[in-house]
């Protein structure tokens, strides 16, 4: 994933191995999604899953309903945990800031 920040672009991970689907949880923001797609003898090949991906800023009662703090508690894979705080932090952020322009 490419997410478009103030200092430029940012290259993230969400997941790697062999695996026929994944789940993840994304901050606010566009992003550039692709897979990156390898075989054994080394060769690879980048595949455009959505050029611009954009994701929107949950009302209030969808981020209580989502209840973050159970969902943290239930999980054991530690990308989606990272994905999880790292969305948590935005909002809050961005809260924040609206609360704070008003």
């Amino acid at each position: 994933m490419v997410e478009q920040t103030d200092k430029g672009n940012k290259t993230t991970v969400l997941y790697s191995g062999p695996t026929r689907e994944s789940k993840v949880v994304l901050p606010l923001g566009e992003f550039h999604l692709f897979a990156e797609i390898h075989e054994e003898a080394e060769a690879f090949t980048i595949f455009d899953i959505e050029v611009k991906f954009p994701t929107y800023l949950p009302t209030q009662e969808e981020y209580e309903a989502y209840n973050i703090t159970q969902k943290l508690a239930n999980t054991r894979d530690e990308a989606r945990i990272a994905q999880m705080l790292t969305a948590d932090v935005k909002y809050k952020t961005f809260c924040i800031k609206i609360y704070i322009a008003k």
